[in-house]
């Protein structure tokens, strides 16, 4: 009896064989028309090759360019409340609070960061002057001739720099923008540590 049963699977499996469909109809089947190709269509490449369009600029790959990479954009933020926040305007960084001129100000004052000092400030302005020193930069200025020779000075950019605080107040909301002196865009890594620095103490 056991048999049995363990035959009927297997009897049910050759039976269902004889309904698979085995001819091969593909080999009677006519070939498909050409593709008719409209006047002023370019014809698709049907090759299985790939076409690699000239190089224009024939330098080489390993050539140094000296074009910098693109700068990562500034970190946004906002508080809880909606009263404070750091946002872009024209390119530059801007801290915008609901807070006094003043309080701004000695926010703006009281910078204490590594590698950062105040060198001038001018409260009828509302304007802070601060330096920013790359120790990277000085380390490598002090290594001794075969360090030197073991480095790649030639590819590290020096990021010391003086930068310009500058606020204004409006009613009762006051912006503080972020520059290089000269008014140009500074480093987003170096926007970030100062923003967030006095983002907190207002």
């Amino acid at each position: 009896m056991k048999k049995l049963i363990s035959l009927i699977p297997l009897a049910i499996l050759l039976n269902g064989c004889r309904y698979i469909d085995t001819s091969e109809k593909y080999i009677d089947e006519e070939p498909s028309k050409p593709l008719i190709i409209p006047a002023g269509v370019d014809k698709p490449n049907s090759t299985s090759t790939l076409e690699i369009p000239d190089i224009k600029d024939k330098r080489k790959v390993t050539e140094d360019s000296r074009v910098a990479p693109p700068d990562m954009p500034f970190r946004k933020k906002q508080s809880d409340d909606g009263k404070k926040r750091i946002e872009v305007k024209n390119g530059l960084p801007v801290l915008i609070a609901q807070v006094s001129k003043d309080k701004m100000w000695n926010a703006m004052n009281s910078i204490k960061l590594e590698n950062w000092e105040i060198t001038d400030s001018n409260v009828e302005t509302c304007e802070v002057i601060i330096k920013y020193t790359d120790a990277e930069a000085e380390e490598r200025k002090k290594a001794n001739f075969l360090k030197k020779m073991f480095t790649r000075d030639n590819y590290y950019t020096d990021y010391s720099n003086s930068f310009k605080l500058n606020c204004q107040s409006s009613g009762n909301i006051t912006e503080m923008t972020f520059s290089q002196k000269d008014g140009h865009k500074p480093k987003s890594f170096l926007v970030d540590t100062v923003m967030e620095n006095i983002y907190k103490k207002i």
